[in-house]
Parts: C-alpha cells; sequence; structure tokens
C-alpha cells in the first residue's frame, strides 16, 4: 500500500459546524473532511477510528461559526494505484455539498506538519461603523470615535502579555506576537463596516473576538486618542480584567503563510499558498458575513454589554 502525506488546501463557511477541529462527534470542518476522504478509501477502516493515526494536523483551528478563506489540513493518505491528482478531483465534486471548497491538494516531505510549519496567520473581522457611533454623531465625534478604534487596535501590533483576551491557560504562555494590525472601511449591503485585518504568528482562543470587544468598548466610552493608552495597559497588567468578546459570525481566517517550507521545498514538492484563495473569499464569504443579520448580532451584544457596565469601568 503506497502512503503520501498531502496538504489540503480548503475554504469554507462555518455556519453550522461546531468549529473546525475534530471534537468527538460534533460536526466539524475536520471531521466532515476526513470522512469523505475515508468514503474514497484513501483512509483505511483502522484509522479512521482516530484520524489522528494519519497525522492530521491544520495551519489553525476556528471556533463555532467561524468562516476561512485558507487553512491547511495535512494526513497521509493511501494511494495504492490512485493519484493524488484523483483524490483532488473527487473532493472537488463532493466537498462543496457541505459548504467547504477544495483549492488544491499538494504532496508534501515525509514530516510536513500544516501546525508547525505554518509560521503566521491573518484573520479579517467585520465590525458595523455603528456598533460604536450613532446617527446622531456629529462628524468630529464619529473621527474621534474612528480614530480611537484604530489606535486601539495598532497599538496591540508587537508583542504583549494578552492574558486578559483568552478563556484558558495556555501551554506557551500568553505572550503573542502580533505583525500587523490593518483597518479600513468597506461598504455591503448598504451597510458601512470597518474590516480589521490581524496578521500574528499564532492567536489564542477568543483573542481576536476580545482584541475587537476592547476596540469597540473603547471607541464608545473613552474621551480621546490619547486615552488609549491608559486603558490597554490595565488590559495587559496582570490584573485580571473583564473583556467581552464579540460575535464569532463575523470573524474569518484568511491566509496562512509557509514561507520557509515554500522556499526550500515548493519546487519539487509544491507550493502551499492561497492562490484562489482570495477570490473565493470575495465571492463567498464576504457576503456571507456582511449581511444585515449579522450586523444586528452587534445590537444584541451591545444590550448585554450595557446591563454589566459596571464590568468595564477601566474605560471611562
Amino acid at each position: 500500500m503506497t502512503k503520501k502525506r498531502v496538504a489540503l488546501i480548503i475554504g469554507y463557511n462555518g455556519i453550522g459546524y461546531k468549529g473546525s477541529q475534530i471534537n468527538k462527534d460534533e460536526k466539524t470542518i475536520e471531521k466532515t473532511v476526513c470522512d469523505e476522504i475515508y468514503g474514497l478509501k484513501y483512509i483505511s477502516d483502522r484509522n479512521a477510528e482516530d484520524y489522528s493515526k494519519v497525522g492530521l494536523q491544520r495551519s489553525s483551528r476556528t471556533d463555532k461559526g467561524v468562516h476561512a478563506a485558507m487553512l491547511v489540513l495535512s494526513l497521509r493518505i493511501e494511494t495504492d494505484n490512485r493519484s493524488i491528482s484523483d483524490l483532488e478531483r473527487e473532493l472537488k465534486e463532493i466537498l462543496p455539498r457541505h459548504n467547504i471548497t477544495l483549492h488544491r491538494i499538494v504532496e508534501t516531505t515525509k514530516n510536513f506538519d500544516a501546525k508547525n510549519r505554518c509560521e503566521s496567520r491573518v484573520y479579517e473581522y467585520f465590525v458595523p461603523l455603528s456598533a460604536y457611533t450613532q446617527e446622531s454623531d456629529a462628524p468630529e465625534d464619529i473621527t474621534r470615535k474612528k480614530d480611537i478604534f484604530m489606535e486601539s487596535l495598532k497599538k496591540m501590533q508587537g508583542t504583549h502579555n494578552f492574558h486578559n483576551f483568552t478563556a484558558t491557560n495556555q501551554e506557551k504562555g500568553p505572550k503573542r506576537f502580533i505583525k500587523k494590525i490593518e483597518v479600513e472601511e468597506y461598504l455591503s449591503d448598504g451597510i458601512k463596516w470597518c474590516r480589521v485585518l490581524l496578521h500574528g504568528q499564532s492567536f489564542m482562543i477568543h483573542q481576536i473576538r476580545k482584541m475587537i470587544g476592547f476596540a469597540t468598548l473603547a471607541a464608545q466610552r473613552i474621551q480621546t486618542v490619547g486615552d488609549v493608552q491608559e486603558a490597554l495597559d490595565k488590559v495587559m497588567s496582570p490584573e485580571k480584567v473583564n473583556i467581552p468578546k464579540v460575535p464569532g459570525e463575523l470573524l474569518l481566517l484568511s491566509h496562512s503563510y509557509f514561507t520557509n517550507y515554500n522556499k526550500n521545498f515548493g519546487a519539487s514538492r509544491g507550493v502551499i499558498d492561497n492562490a484562489g484563495c482570495d477570490e473565493y473569499k470575495l465571492e463567498h464569504l464576504y457576503p456571507a458575513v456582511c449581511t444585515q443579520e449579522n450586523a444586528k448580532l452587534f445590537s444584541d451584544w451591545q444590550e448585554v454589554i450595557d446591563k454589566h457596565s459596571e464590568e468595564f469601568s477601566y474605560l471611562k
């Protein structure tokens, strides 16, 4: 039996899934993909009992309802007399039924691990402008709030202790390095959005949603851009501070970078990059994220925040 290690570059709409990573019998992206590969007889009956037996790894994990334009899964398959292109063709026909798109399959080195080989990830989050501005705001107030929102995020670039921005203790500790954060306006379905792009080496569970939550509350409550650093110092201090996480339905994984692997093995094995992923994102994911329904999620979120306003007194 011929075994090969491959990387599947996929995108998906995360609605209806309990996240991407396998979690027992829950409906997840990984389980759906692996079950289909097993159904096509590229995974044996014995290994199908536990997909970790085929060395399953992923470049990132996404939570319930979160989308991805480019996520990479690595695993061993049994090809017998079939080719990888056969599997690619069959999966491209099957996976769209599950709101999953296979961009392509790349045969990798024997020790390729999508998690460890991925050097950095890019996520995008969409915040409706109405989340921190009001129709009655004067133009100068809208500008001030936009500046505070942007400054709150920009100051999180670099290495920081994000222990207040995650739900659990982390094996690697809570320090993370954020390469770049960009904010730009985006108009869709008559709604003004702030598209936040976050590029980091890695992110902890809920970290991005809490980063956006902090910036949104800061734009609502802080009076000047100069006050942002003081508030940020409080949430980055050892003291435990409650930061609310914004809805997950407006978050998507955009890119996964494998620069060093591609430099060393791309010419001989094939490049692992985002070819075709941006087109998929624009055509399928942005319309699914930037909806009236999702904009309303922020109104519901705000109602909960208002009921617990005293917990966020560090923002004033």
